[in-house]
């Protein structure tokens, strides 16, 4: 079963492949979405990672919460939302 992590204080320029990059030391991301403002069309500074399953999801948040990248400290908790495709 798939498991959800939330990633948060994400530059605004933020490349979902460079996230990705980083979210896969973790394990097998089965997809990443940053949540953009539908009025401006601009990041909000966060986003969803799915992983395969829970243990993947709790390495994440164990070992990849506070990393730095692009001079911020990422925020990275399990999240019980769930996204549609």
């Amino acid at each position: 079963m798939t498991s959800t992590i939330f990633i948060g204080n994400l530059p605004f320029d933020t490349l979902e492949e460079e996230i990705v990059e980083i979210l896969s030391e973790a394990g097998n991301v089965v997809w990443f979405r940053t949540v953009f403002d539908k009025m401006t069309g601009r990041s909000k500074g966060y986003g969803f990672c799915e992983y395969n399953n829970h243990d993947q999801a709790l390495i994440a948040a164990n070992t990849l919460n506070n990393r730095i990248y692009k001079a911020r400290a990422i925020r990275i908790s399990l999240s019980d939302r769930h996204l549609q495709g």
